[in-house]
């Protein structure tokens, strides 16, 4: 269970679910103007929010020479960039099916890249599309280190550019590396939910790490069919 209202908070923790992780949320502005001119919130403060969200985004989020991103089917995913589990280190199960089935959501446009660096995969992401955002519905790379999760950032941030529709770009994550790498291209710290784990018979006591995306929740696809910035 990932999130929730407080209510719902209380109950999960009645029925035996205990804290786990944390997923951190972040964002980041795409097209400040766009924002400004399309932004529900038109007052006194809107003029300081454009010059903000400019002034944020300035210096972009470079790309590394040897790092490329190309859109592809859930069949071309090779299984070797699929997130793994290690010692100590949970995974959500990915699967080409689980990709597909996303891609047919009716109240979201998704779309699948792969990452690739000199011509070698090394992971993926997968974008979401709602009205005048993208959201990092899903996103992993093969090396750890937050050099590699900076360079799958910064190509996700040009991916949803493509869009013209978008204004900003969100995020979440529960790996320490994957957060400093969208930090490094530009991301901000939007809000932080508590990761639930129902784990009675301690499968996964010796887990310290888990690796969770806002596609294992309603995170990436819910909206209600109206522009709500966070920027």
């Amino acid at each position: 269970c990932i999130g929730g209202t407080d209510i719902a908070q209380v109950v999960v923790r009645q029925s035996g679910f205990k804290q786990a992780a944390a997923m951190r949320m972040l964002v980041r502005p795409l097209r400040p103007l766009r924002n400004a001119l399309t932004s529900p919130r038109r007052d006194w403060k809107l003029p300081a929010r454009w010059v903000r969200n400019a002034l944020w985004i300035m210096g972009g989020a470079s790309i590394p020479e040897s790092w490329t991103a190309e859109p592809v089917t859930p069949g071309e995913i090779p299984e070797a960039v699929l997130p793994a589990p290690a010692n100590q280190f949970a995974v959500a199960s990915r699967s080409p099916a689980l990709f597909e089935y996303m891609l047919k959501c009716p109240t979201a446009r998704f779309q699948l890249w792969l990452l690739r660096q000199r011509g070698e995969p090394r992971g993926y992401f997968l974008l979401s599309f709602i009205p005048g955002q993208a959201r990092v519905a899903d996103a992993w790379v093969t090396s750890p280190e937050t050099e590699s999760w900076r360079a799958l950032y910064a190509l996700a941030i040009q991916a949803a550019l493509k869009d013209g529709s978008t204004a900003e770009i969100t995020a979440g994550t529960t790996l320490p590396e994957a957060c400093a790498g969208a930090l490094a291209c530009g991301f901000r710290p939007s809000s932080e939910l508590t990761v639930m784990l129902y784990d009675p018979m301690g499968k996964l006591a010796g887990v310290n790490k888990m690796h969770l995306q806002t596609m294992d929740n309603d995170i990436s696809f819910l909206h209600n069919n109206r522009l709500e910035y966070v920027t």
